[in-house]
């Protein structure tokens, strides 16, 4: 018998993962416009930092809640993750433009534009599930949502691997190098966050359907 049913249903999470989810769709939508353009890094910059301090306000919230309730609408420890691993999306995103308006690099090589739709559509998939989170049913809308940012890693992969063969083969400056290479590993580790949170609100909406 599910017992779901006679437990307080707490939907405060559940309002914080909808503006958790929002947050995360704001970053990523910054994120494409800003690869897109690929100018003013310093203006894009300050726009993504108010976003990661709103991500981290969510994250504070629900942290708090949790410190308050007794029964949660799933397992507490799997709120935290859930949490932590979409803030820390939000915060790697922001890592990537932060770090373009450090190292100002005078041109774009094409992976950026590639790993930003990449991104932009994962993000917008892992949006969904977040706010699928509050219907608790497992259903097909989910399984495609997490199948397809299984694949959209699977071509960030791909991206990655041409990228980086020819930023060694094309980029003759050292220090490009450097820079470029921690630009695509942050950008290839955003696509693997999106798999993972995907995994993980996946198992939990399983476990509580």
């Amino acid at each position: 018998m599910n017992l779901n049913f006679f437990l307080p249903k707490q939907p405060e999470f559940f309002v914080y993962f909808d503006e958790y989810g929002d947050c995360l769709n704001e970053m990523a939508n910054l994120f494409k416009k800003f690869t897109h353009n690929f100018n003013n890094f310093e203006e894009y910059f300050e726009e993504a930092r108010v976003i990661e301090h709103e991500g981290d306000k969510i994250c504070r919230k629900i942290i708090d809640k949790l410190n308050r309730t007794i029964i949660t609408p799933f397992d507490r420890e799997d709120i935290h993750l859930i949490a932590r691993k979409t803030d820390r999306l939000i915060d790697l995103t922001e890592n990537v433009i932060r770090n373009i308006y450090f190292y100002k690099p005078k041109e774009k090589i094409e992976a950026v534009t590639e790993f930003s739709d990449l991104i932009c559509r994962a993000t917008m998939n892992t949006t969904k599930l977040l706010k699928l989170l509050k219907k608790m049913k497992y259903t097909s809308e989910v399984k495609k949502l997490v199948m397809e940012n299984h694949k959209l890693e699977d071509r960030g992969d791909l991206v990655f691997k041409k990228s980086i063969v020819k930023l060694f083969e094309d980029e003759k400056d050292p220090a490009n190098i450097i820079k470029w290479k921690d630009i695509l590993e942050n950008m290839e580790s955003i696509m693997d966050r999106c798999k993972n949170l995907s995994n993980v609100i996946e198992g939990v909406i399983i476990k509580s359907s």
